[in-house]
């Protein structure tokens, strides 16, 4: 009892630490995550079949395997809906008779069925341990193929059947990331002539966010609106202007000398950027007159050239 009693509070300490330390959620709202699953189980009897198989005693034995891809729909921070495809190895045994009785049809009281499943579920991140992950729901199982075939020389693959599988565990991912998750799985499996409650684990190997807002608190989520934000900006102004209201003579005068500094600066540099672009547009004005001399000149010395040519012709014209 001193012992049990020890783990609880152990167990205890660690959860109020790490609802504490939480300081933001793991998932948000439209949240999609993409897993790859490994998961097992079996009956808490299989080890009478497998140790004496020649004396079992009365009772439903299975054992159950699980591997593939699952879908994560996050409709809010802590609760999400599931489904996915799953290959899924099944052996079971429904043994209410004394061993040595025969029996008909040996599909009448087992089969071995390599079943497509797909789940359907609805899981919940419990709210301040969000670490703590739990959920319920229902796996469709069609099965496609036999296991023992080759060794019992007869199909073994049985008829359709449901479970319900229910799911306590960890969720180790990280807020805005992707992570593994791993979780104890106790699933009763209807089928034709019985039920089996095999209990095992789900190890999400890994989950892949696809999809999903920034992870920061939404306005709907903290209670504000965009009014209700302007209305808490305007309440936060209030203090602000009535501190300012109060403030000693000496620090409303130093204010009121800094405002002013502020306004003389201000002229100062608009004067001085006044003043830089008339010198600017001096420069380019001044450029272009540069311009103009240089192609006035060519045109004087292209005119007296021309008049040169002309008066040596002339001179040439008078001695004839």
């Amino acid at each position: 009892m001193a012992k049990k009693g020890l783990i609880i509070l152990v167990l205890a300490v660690v959860i109020a630490g790490v609802a504490l330390a939480q300081e933001e959620h793991k998932h948000q709202p439209s949240d999609v995550l993409i897993g790859l699953n490994y998961g097992m189980g079996m009956t808490p009897n299989i080890g009478g079949v497998l140790g004496d198989p020649e004396n079992i005693s009365r009772g439903n034995y299975a054992i159950v395997f699980d591997f593939g891809l699952t879908a994560d729909f996050y409709v809010f921070n802590w609760l999400s809906f599931n489904t996915g495809l799953l290959l899924h190895p099944d052996i079971y045994l429904l043994w209410d008779q004394d061993p040595e009785e025969e029996f008909d049809n040996f599909t009448d009281i087992a089969a071995t069925p390599l079943c497509l499943t797909v789940p359907l579920a609805a899981h919940i991140n419990i709210p301040k341990v969000e670490w703590l992950y739990a959920g319920i729901g229902l796996s469709l199982n069609f099965p496609v193929a036999s296991l023992l075939d080759s060794v019992i020389d007869e199909d073994t693959k049985g008829k359709f059947f449901v479970g319900m599988p229910v799911d306590l565990g960890f969720d180790f991912i990280q807020p805005g990331r992707g992570g593994m998750r791993f979780f104890f799985r106790v699933t009763p499996e209807f089928h034709k002539h019985g039920t089996t409650v095999p209990i095992g684990f789900i190890w999400q190997i890994w989950n892949w966010k696809v999809y999903g807002k920034k992870n920061k608190v939404s306005e709907k989520e903290n209670g504000y609106g965009t009014a209700s934000t302007a209305r808490a900006d305007a309440k936060a102004e209030k203090p602000v202007k009535k501190a300012e209201a109060e403030k000693p003579a000496d620090t409303k005068a130093a204010s009121v000398s800094a405002e002013r500094d502020n306004a003389k600066y201000r002229a100062t540099l608009d004067a001085y950027n006044a003043a830089r672009s008339k010198l600017e547009k001096a420069e380019a004005n001044k450029i272009e007159a540069e311009a103009r001399l240089v192609s006035a000149q060519e045109a004087v010395t292209l005119a007296e050239a021309e008049l040169a040519k002309a008066a040596a012709a002339l001179s040439a014209l008078e001695g004839r």
